[in-house]
């Protein structure tokens, strides 16, 4: 699960963080951080009000409660910026990289050069990685 709202930054429960479910209730869910410095910091989130002014809620004068959190199997390669993953990573490289530093940031996430599995356009065994030269001098 994807953390939405900027809950308690001290801890690491901010907007992008990643969780696991640990258990799950009718009004609350119990999550331990899964990535990070603060990994395994527990979170107990409960059902928070979602008006019309969040997320441009369509309907004025109605509130419904939810869970600030969405499932995720993917996120992008800024997303992981700062983060270590012990386990498995795939890149999807068959559209390149897109900035300076980007291939880079990706093959740097984990912890173990062999967890990298990259899926590259048909019939490619390489990748560019974007170098701008004129930044640079």
């Amino acid at each position: 699960m994807m953390l939405l709202r900027n809950l308690d930054p001290s801890t690491g429960h901010v907007n992008g963080a990643l969780y696991t479910v640990e258990d799950m209730q009718s009004n609350v869910l119990f999550l331990p951080l899964a990535s990070g410095v603060n990994r395994g910091n527990p979170l107990c989130l409960p059902r928070m009000p979602c008006g019309p002014g969040d997320d441009n809620f369509p309907v004025p004068n109605f509130t419904r409660t939810q869970f600030p959190v969405r499932v995720c199997f993917a996120i992008t390669t800024n997303k992981a910026q700062g983060q270590s993953y012990s386990g498995r990573i795939g890149l999807d490289l068959r559209d390149g990289c897109f900035t300076h530093g980007q291939l880079y940031i990706a093959f740097s996430r984990t912890t173990n050069p062999s967890n990298i599995v990259a899926c590259l356009p048909a019939g490619s065994t390489s990748t560019n990685n974007v170098l701008y030269h004129e930044v640079l001098s």
